[in-house]
């Protein structure tokens, strides 16, 4: 059947374009496809193959079919191949664009534009998290939660002659020898409580990653500095 007659569903178009069925139904909606491109409406609305692409390479910019949603987008037509002996198996068509090619310098060109401008998307994702305060250096992190827990064994620390005289009180005995075991027992806390926030301390990753997963904690893919988890 010839190009210019063949017709396929939007799944089918969507494998020869290397895209998913989504992005098919989007350039739909978006008016990308149209008009005689379309047989059929609705969900079952059918493509022609010859006057669709046509009309994609007219509507999608440099931009959109290198972004990271339109990448490995195919709208070219497959170079036609070695004509094969008679009774061989043949590649439908419809699939022919799937075959492996040797990367052209057009390739290498785009694939480079591609990294640009993921790099660039990285930053700027980088930059806006920065700038609502999403990262902190990790030497902060570990800072501030050593100081936090110097505070809390004060105010425990500071409690305990209060306790000792509740629990002199109740069970009639001396507040002083009652001070002077919690506080011994008090030391063997304290000193388990900072082997453990020293061990949890020096396992900190040099980053710290972010919950949405935008990177592994360097978003940029640039080396840090000191310990940063991000911009200082």
């Amino acid at each position: 059947m010839a190009e210019a007659a063949e017709v396929l569903p939007k799944g089918r178009f969507a494998v020869l374009c290397g895209v998913t069925p989504g992005r098919v139904s989007q350039w739909i909606s978006e008016g990308k496809i149209h008009g005689p491109a379309l047989e059929g409406e609705g969900r079952s609305a059918k493509i022609v193959v010859a006057i669709a692409r046509e009309q994609l390479r007219g509507a999608l910019d440099v931009t959109q079919r290198l972004g990271l949603n339109g990448m490995g987008t195919r709208l070219d037509e497959p170079a036609p191949g070695p004509a094969l002996p008679s009774g061989a198996p043949t590649v439908p068509q419809s699939l022919s664009g799937l075959q492996p090619k040797d990367p052209t310098v057009e390739d290498r060109i785009k694939d480079e534009r591609l990294r640009q401008l993921q790099a660039q998307n990285r930053r700027l994702a980088e930059e806006e998290r920065a700038r609502a305060g999403l990262y902190m250096r990790t030497e902060d992190a570990k800072q501030d939660m050593a100081r936090v827990a110097a505070q809390m064994m004060k105010v425990f620390e500071g409690g305990l002659a209060d306790m000792a005289g509740a629990v002199a009180a109740k069970f009639g005995l001396t507040q002083r020898d009652v001070v002077h075991v919690l506080r011994s027992e008090f030391r063997g806390v304290r000193a388990s409580a900072a082997r453990a926030l020293r061990q949890t301390v020096e396992g900190m990753d040099r980053y710290l990653e972010d919950d949405d997963g935008i990177g592994d904690g360097n978003p940029s893919g640039e080396p840090g500095e000191g310990g940063d988890a991000g911009p200082g």
